[in-house]
């Protein structure tokens, strides 16, 4: 049977110096900040793990500008796709979503890291604004598919009372646990001073 721990709700309550998710847990409610081009994708498919062709096909959609050549954009992709870890290639989440909304607001404001960085590289990163809508989705995460280190730094979290930081799944994500979504009105963009981000009507 399915049973979610929901960090919000666990640092509140009384925790013995023993605990562990894998005792009592075989999901995590995690929170997944993006900027998709398609909402029913996620419920329909999941989120996926990151794939060359499938990324380099949205790069070219949501980067495609009158003053950048398309053979300039895939010669970026393939330098950052090279330059990428398996670390980075997973897939992540925050435990809170007080968190993204307030440090981490980017995710929903420019979408995918990686497109970020061949935006950032072009200095065309505005562009990123002009396709998707801030959306952030609450996942749950199967325990199996969470590393061991990142479930010992939750479980230090909770004893802690902390709901900060965040953690990885290096499997996909079935969309059996895509639970819900809502789309953020207003978002801190630290990539603009920290000055409020204020998201268009879906």
């Amino acid at each position: 049977m399915k049973k979610v721990a929901i960090i919000d709700e666990l640092i509140k309550s009384r925790i013995s110096q023993s605990f562990t998710f894998e005792n009592q847990f075989t999901h995590i409610r995690g929170f997944h900040g993006c900027r998709p081009l398609d909402i029913h994708t996620y419920y329909s498919q999941g989120i996926q793990m990151i794939n060359k062709e499938r990324l380099l096909h949205e790069t070219l959609f949501r980067l495609k500008d009158t003053f950048v050549a398309k053979k300039r954009i895939i010669e970026v992709f393939e330098k950052h796709w090279q330059s990428e870890t398996i670390e980075e290639k997973s897939i992540w989440f925050t435990s809170s979503m007080k968190e993204l909304l307030l440090t981490a607001g980017h995710y929903m404001i420019y979408g995918s890291e990686f497109i970020q960085g061949i935006a950032a590289d072009l200095t065309i990163h505005q562009l990123l604004k002009n396709h998707g809508i801030p959306t952030i989705f609450s996942i749950d995460v199967p325990i199996e598919t969470i590393p061991t280190e990142y479930l010992k730094c939750l479980e230090d979290n909770i004893q802690n009372k902390d709901t900060s930081g965040g953690f990885k799944s290096t499997s996909p994500i079935s969309k059996n646990n895509v639970i819900a979504h809502f789309h953020p009105l207003k978002i801190v963009d630290w990539h603009n001073n920290g000055e409020y981000y204020l998201s268009p009507t879906p």
